[in-house]
């Protein structure tokens, strides 16, 4: 079964399956793992692009950064 692409609309949220969702936040989750065991390395860069599902609505991976 495909889900429709997910855009940064107010009302996607309600129409995402619960195990979509929390495959999402997982994958969000690791992402900012990996980020933030970057951003602790001296001397480092980091540019993490990302779609919009990833960081909005208050959820994605900006909120999951240690």
């Amino acid at each position: 079964m495909s889900m429709p692409a997910l855009q940064s609309k107010s009302d996607d949220l309600r129409k995402v399956r619960p195990e979509m969702m929390q495959a999402q936040q997982l994958w969000d989750h690791s992402m900012a793992k990996s980020l933030g065991e970057q951003l602790g390395a001296e001397e480092v860069t980091v540019l993490h692009l990302c779609g919009a599902f990833h960081c909005a609505h208050g959820l994605g991976i900006p909120e999951a950064l240690p």
